[in-house]
């Protein structure tokens, strides 16, 4: 098991989720199904459905033990503490570096353009002091996540699946 990222750009709600998308007219290949985790729904109030995009894209995959030890070295690099610490102190800690992805599902959700060009501010600020205390492999998933948000802050969404 693992978690799949995938990053969209200029992305557009077209219909709801129930809907078979068969009865759709428009080009499978650009066309995505969000669900939203209705436990962290705040992320640029994006809701369930089916979204058509255009332009770039970027997908990559983690096991969910990569990605919490991924997002466990985000929050030591900007806070100095473990995620639990943020999790169970929210108000301490919203609207800093990673926030969104700390306090955020690991299993599935979605994050608009507005919290993806957040995040990659969060992401370029930290990224050399990232790069001198992390393995090529570790790197080379920041610089995904880099990516992955540039595109998403062009109109588009991060899906969490």
């Amino acid at each position: 098991m693992g978690l799949d990222i995938f990053a969209i750009e200029k992305a557009a709600r077209i219909a709801d989720y129930e809907e078979k998308i068969e009865l759709l007219e428009v080009d499978e290949e650009q066309v995505v199904r969000v669900k939203v985790n209705e436990a962290f729904k705040s992320h640029d109030h994006i809701t369930d459905g089916i979204y058509r995009w255009e332009g770039r894209t970027a997908e990559f995959g983690s096991a969910y033990g990569t990605y919490g030890g991924f997002r466990s070295a985000l929050c030591l690099l900007a806070h100095g503490v473990f995620p639990p610490i943020v999790w169970n102190n929210p108000d301490l800690y919203e609207g800093g570096d990673f926030y969104e992805l700390i306090n955020f599902s690991d299993c599935e959700g979605a994050i608009g353009p507005t919290t993806a060009g957040k995040l990659l501010t969060d992401f370029k600020k930290h990224r050399e002091r990232y790069f001198e205390q992390n393995n090529e492999w570790d790197c080379e998933r920041y610089d995904d996540w880099i990516e992955a948000l540039d595109i998403a802050s062009n109109d588009g969404l991060i899906i969490f699946c």
